[in-house]
């Protein structure tokens, strides 16, 4: 883009005046040949043009996604109903109203969607203008880091079990400042169906479940955690990852855990109904048997969560896991 405003010409990533629109970076490499990622992104010659309109932000374009809330199916027989939906996050947090002059990014982190450690720079002349720098979680809009120094150099950095952050600079200064932003990321991969939303469909007997990518809660969020114990004893404020099934009438669904560490297994109705229907959390390791018969004369679309009862801070190394199912 090569517009002008009130004398402040327009970089290449504009426009980038809200969350909406952030400029992605594509130049952002990641090496997963490890089973890691990480990368580095630069972006020279950027302008702060205080002169830039700030469009009003909307629910649509707001860069945050917002919970929904549970039915609890709480009229059903052998569905606990609990109050909390299941892979909601953080309550969504507002992000900051638009200013004139705001320059949004965002960066994904595409091979873990999240438990990434990352730092974000900006570099610029303080003897022409001034300039702050936030970070923000793409999913739930919530502030992760701020620096607003009248340093030459503002930086921001942490860890997040985001899909990836949003980085606002803002120029508090009301000049044309130049700057430079710049920054990395890495984290260790983890299981790919940590997020409900990206469930993986249920193992049976003949493939049991044996890689890396789903037997492990390596860098694994706590996404679900009950409000009070309702199919389980505990409320499950550990690590979790998801599993998603079909169950016609009156088949019956056996799953059998094994794991050295203190894990669970429990059906839910879905990733938005927080609803359990089985539950299985006998013992404190070894093997978890988690059977349940669909009574309800409909056929069921379910998802199946292992879950830790130790909080992921608490769990390290992350637990292992086998997983094998049968339906009959």
């Amino acid at each position: 883009m090569t517009s002008s405003t009130g004398g402040c010409v327009a970089d290449a990533f504009e426009p980038n005046d809200r969350p909406g629109a952030a400029a992605n970076f594509t130049n952002f490499t990641f090496d997963q040949s490890s089973g890691s990622f990480g990368g580095w992104f630069m972006a020279s010659q950027l302008t702060s043009c205080p002169t830039e309109v700030a469009l009003s932000s909307s629910s649509s374009s707001s860069g945050a996604l917002s919970s929904t809330s549970s039915s609890g199916n709480s009229g059903i027989p052998g569905c606990v109903a609990d109050p909390s939906p299941p892979d909601a996050g953080p309550a969504p947090s507002a992000l900051p109203p638009p200013q004139n002059g705001d320059d949004w990014f965002k960066l994904a982190f595409p091979c873990c969607g999240g438990a990434a450690n990352y730092s974000v720079s900006i570099t610029f002349d303080p003897d022409v203008g001034n300039l702050d720098l936030y970070v923000h979680d793409q999913e739930t809009g919530a502030l992760l880091g701020s620096s607003t120094s009248s340093d030459a150099t503002e930086s921001v950095s942490g860890q997040t079990a985001a899909p990836g952050i949003l980085i606002l600079v803002r120029n508090v200064s009301g000049t044309v400042v130049p700057y430079s932003l710049g920054g990395n990321a890495n984290a260790t991969t983890r299981a790919v169906n940590d997020a409900c939303r990206n469930a993986a469909p249920l193992p049976d007997a003949i493939t049991p479940l044996n890689d890396d990518q789903h037997t492990t809660l390596n860098g694994a969020a706590n996404d679900h955690e009950f409000s009070e114990p309702t199919c389980l004893g505990s409320r499950m404020p550990g690590s979790d990852t998801f599993f998603s099934l079909a169950l016609e009438p009156q088949q019956t669904l056996t799953v059998t855990l094994d794991s050295t560490d203190n894990l669970a297994l429990y059906l839910l109705s879905s990733c938005t109904d927080n609803c359990c229907w089985a539950g299985a959390d006998e013992t404190t390791s070894g093997v978890e048997t988690l059977t349940y018969t669909n009574a309800t004369g409909v056929r069921q679309d379910l998802i199946l969560v292992v879950d830790s009862a130790e909080p992921p801070d608490v769990t390290y190394p992350y637990p292992v896991f086998s997983l094998s199912s049968t339906i009959e």
